[in-house]
């Protein structure tokens, strides 16, 4: 795990999202509203605070930039199992409002 020493937080991220992936990150930080603050910023599909990568089953876990896109587990992934089907119900008698 690299780990960086920073004082200023705009050039943190300059480094933290200089990269052409974004699978995960980690945010290291007693200051928790710092701490969201941060990995609100992160360009990644997942971001753990004060933890390491333990993905859960109902939580949706995706890739930002070359790690992909979309993702899966979670309510949201099982969506790209689902065919989705949308149907119309006018109100109106739409045919005796079309004149030909």
């Amino acid at each position: 795990m690299p780990v960086q020493p920073w004082t200023d937080e705009d050039a943190l991220m300059e480094k933290v999202n200089n990269t052409t992936s974004g699978l995960g990150g980690t945010v290291w930080c007693a200051d928790m509203d710092r701490a969201y603050r941060l990995a609100d910023r992160f360009e990644s599909g997942t971001v753990w605070i004060n933890s390491f990568g333990k993905p859960l089953p109902q939580a949706f876990f995706a890739g930002r930039k070359e790690s992909g896109l979309g993702g899966e587990q979670g309510e949201q992934g099982l969506v790209s199992f689902c065919n989705i089907k949308v149907i119309h119900q006018y109100k109106g008698d739409v045919g005796r409002l079309v004149k030909s």
